[in-house]
């Protein structure tokens, strides 16, 4: 080594710069965590537009769930961030309701409502005290339809097993019957 010359190492060249001088890291967190909440409260509010417009007109419904994912993936991400793990798992849980639907029907526009009121009951902090497993279980299922969307069909089925097995079944079946009756 060179006289006059200092070791380079990872811990000389972060020497003195673990804290900025005059910076709180405290205030410049909350600083974001404001800027978080407000960016929440503007994505809610096109997300409340989405569905309302969708709900009044017959409208471009690609371009409403693309928008809607978006929204969703922007809040998802920036949630558990900013210290809302819930918005993050609400975003989510929204974002796979809304995967592989191609339109809207009443009942995606009333669960969509229904997700963005809860992100909106996070935000402002009306969930104080109830457990997350809680919240979630009140959200809409996405295994839920419209009985009209369904299209009866006649399908033949086959279905092959060894003897045994079909006499075990219709056994216990007689059982089961005799037994209750």
């Amino acid at each position: 080594m060179v006289s006059g010359m200092m070791e380079t190492s990872i811990s000389n060249a972060s020497e003195g710069r673990s804290e900025a001088p005059g910076m709180d890291q405290d205030a410049i967190i909350y600083c974001f965590r404001v800027e978080f909440l407000d960016f929440a409260a503007d994505a809610l509010d096109e997300l409340d537009k989405l569905v309302a417009a969708e709900r009044d007109l017959d409208g471009d419904h690609e371009k409403i769930i693309e928008a809607v994912r978006c929204n969703c993936h922007n809040l998802k991400g920036m949630g558990g961030t900013f210290g809302y793990p819930l918005i993050t798992l609400l975003d989510h849980r929204m974002e796979d309701y809304f995967d592989g639907l191609d339109s809207l029907n009443n009942r995606a526009l009333i669960d969509a409502q229904f997700f963005v009121d809860r992100m909106r009951d996070v935000i402002e902090v009306r969930f104080d005290g109830t457990a997350e497993a809680d919240v979630v279980r009140m959200l809409p299922a996405k295994t839920k339809f419209e009985v009209e969307e369904n299209v009866k069909q006649d399908i033949e089925v086959l279905l092959i097993m060894p003897r045994t097995i079909a006499t075990k079944i219709i056994e216990t079946n007689c059982w089961l019957a005799d037994t209750v009756w």
